[in-house]
């Protein structure tokens, strides 16, 4: 029964490798294309990824443990205008290195949900301390995060384009 488990669990490490080198600017492969490339069955990747959105949530569960440790670490900062910038800033760097991770956070409610509460606290605060427009809130910050993401991709140089749209966002939000 173990080599059964290990053999899966090959499996579907070998299937995310393969469809990571294939995820070009977002882009997850059908499961047409990754059985071909993996040389499997499509059927073995229906075993491993009920539907894309489980493929493209297998493809980044290392990114998104990153983002839930950024937002501990927010949450953790006493310092109320320093934990939302961080978070701000360290989302966008997230999701503009890693454009799968953007895709989730953009149409992933569970995903969202499982943050949602810890970033609202940082909001929260922020708004508490008078360092955060009022009208401000935890959805504004998701759109926005996954806008200037997908606005630095349309143009050369993503990552210096980003940084500068942090810069205007966060000149607008903060007070």
């Amino acid at each position: 029964m173990a080599s059964k488990r290990s053999d899966a669990k090959q499996n579907r490490e070998h299937l995310l490798a393969v469809a990571r080198a294939m995820a070009r600017n977002g882009e997850v492969p059908s499961f047409n294309e990754l059985a071909k490339k993996a040389e499997v069955g499509v059927g073995t990747v229906y075993r491993h990824f009920a539907d894309q959105q489980a493929l493209l949530a297998g493809l980044v569960e290392e990114q998104l443990e990153d983002f839930r440790a950024l937002i501990e670490h927010a949450v953790a900062n006493e310092d109320a205008s320093a934990a939302l910038e961080e978070l701000f800033r360290g989302a966008v760097e997230l999701v503009v290195h890693r454009p799968l991770v953007a895709k989730v956070l953009a149409q992933s409610k569970d995903e969202f949900r499982a943050t949602e509460a810890k970033v609202e606290a940082v909001v929260a605060r922020a708004k508490k301390a008078k360092v955060l427009r009022a009208d401000v809130g935890v959805s504004d910050f998701r759109r926005l995060v996954c806008g200037i993401e997908l606005a630095a991709r349309v143009g050369p140089q993503p990552r210096e384009a980003a940084q500068r749209y942090v810069e205007i966002v966060l000149a607008g939000l903060l007070l």
